[in-house]
């Protein structure tokens, strides 16, 4: 095989790898003009094409073009004040079971209760693993770290989940290292709200 064989072969093969994007859609390579819209691969012109594309159409499809609107903001800023809530119990000595606690007080207060749900564990090889903050009986654990102190090098996941009725899936999840005067966030870095493609 000569050269040029094999840079056919190359270029047959990454064509078969890429997604069919459809009559609307053309391959994302990054660099695309007049692409807005990105979807698994795909470039799309309109917010339709894409959320057709996502398998979600009207109102149930919702793209974040510009700046949230208020009552994104006002759900996200809950769930971000329920996070901060559990990141403060964060330190060595602390009780297991109040970095819970916290954020079921805030929850059990919320109008958002009956659609949000909280949950806090440890992190390490696996990822859910001690100390076991909290009942969890879908991962068939129970909270027997709760009434424990945490110690200094833990690693806690700390998530809260809201399933908006209109809004959808809407989520926090942390990650944070226990040290002796609190905590160290493991990924902050990205905080806040990000515009997709930014």
């Amino acid at each position: 095989m000569d050269a040029a064989e094999g840079a056919s072969a190359t270029d047959a093969s990454a064509q078969a790898a890429r997604p069919d994007c459809g009559a609307h859609g053309r391959v994302w390579d990054g660099k695309l003009d007049g692409c807005v819209y990105e979807h698994g691969g795909c470039c799309y012109d309109t917010p339709e094409a894409a959320c057709t594309a996502a398998g979600c159409a009207g109102e149930s499809c919702r793209i974040l073009e510009a700046a949230p609107d208020a009552e994104l903001v006002e759900l996200v800023g809950f769930i971000e004040e329920v996070q901060q809530a559990a990141r403060k119990r964060v330190k060595r000595g602390t009780r297991g079971g109040d970095v819970i606690d916290a954020a079921e007080t805030l929850l059990d207060a919320s109008a958002h209760r009956k659609y949000t749900h909280y949950m806090a564990h440890g992190m390490g090889l696996v990822t859910h693993e001690a100390p076991r903050l909290m009942n969890n009986p879908r991962m068939s654990y129970t909270g027997y770290d709760k009434d424990r102190p945490l110690d200094a090098g833990m690693v806690i996941s700390i998530e809260t989940t809201m399933s908006h009725p209109k809004r959808g899936f809407i989520k926090l999840e942390d990650t944070v290292l226990v040290t002796d005067t609190g905590y160290e966030a493991l990924g902050d870095g990205g905080r806040g709200w990000n515009k997709a493609g930014s």
